[in-house]
């Protein structure tokens, strides 16, 4: 059987179509399910193939500060306008410019666009304030958790839920919808555990956290 070359892109529409109905739709789920399926239809069939290949492309960038008359914002303004990518990967930046940039961008494009980063060890892995010099003062940021093999060293599944909840919270209110994450090699699976029964528990429970929030998680490796 063929498959489908737009499953991809389709993928990416139905997921954007989800975060845009979150918390706004006061149906219930059957009426959700119904409105995102016809939101997601009538948005494929008004795109170009070109556009909907594009909409797996997702360039990266700092979450830092960029002045809207620098070379740089002109071309994340022609990567939404003009490129119409689906998305970006974020990078290092403070909570406020990370959300301001991200609104800015939002802002700029027809289809809602998607932002992954991340965020293995928290919000803060990529949201941080920095210091202020020349007092070396620590303006603070997302919270940063420790690695995954300390919280998989407790045994804990409730820390594994929590750690997946407040990263939901936080990459939401910066406007980051996916983290990359959580990160779990053979080295950090053989820390956590060597009962594959317990290791899955704390590892659904770290999903759980995320997409209890509304938020994706998206690599789980082993």
């Amino acid at each position: 059987m063929r498959k489908s070359k737009g499953f991809p892109v389709l993928t990416l529409v139905l997921l954007v179509a989800s975060c845009t109905t979150i918390g706004t739709n006061t149906g219930g789920p059957g009426q959700t399910g119904t409105a995102s399926s016809r939101w997601t239809d009538s948005v494929l069939a008004s795109m170009t193939l070109r556009e909907k290949a594009a909409q797996i492309v997702w360039p990266s960038l700092y979450g830092d500060y960029t002045s809207g008359d620098s070379p740089q914002w002109r071309r994340l303004t022609q990567y939404i306008q003009q490129e119409k990518v689906g998305g970006f990967t974020i990078s290092v930046g403070s909570p406020i410019e990370v959300a301001a940039k991200l609104n800015a961008l939002q802002s700029m494009s027809r289809i809602p666009l998607l932002f992954g980063a991340d965020l293995e060890a928290g919000a803060g892995f990529r949201a941080r304030g920095g210091y202020f010099v020349p007092n070396a003062i620590d303006l603070g940021g997302a919270i940063v958790f420790p690695p995954e093999m300390a919280i998989g060293a407790t045994r804990d599944t409730t820390l594994a839920y929590e750690q997946g909840r407040l990263t939901a919270l936080e990459g939401r209110a910066l406007g980051i919808h996916i983290a990359y994450a959580p990160v779990l090699d053979v080295n950090t699976i053989r820390t956590i555990q060597s009962s594959i029964r317990a290791r899955t528990g704390r590892i659904l429970n770290w999903r759980r956290g995320w997409v209890s929030h509304s938020f994706t998680a998206c690599r789980i490796t082993a």
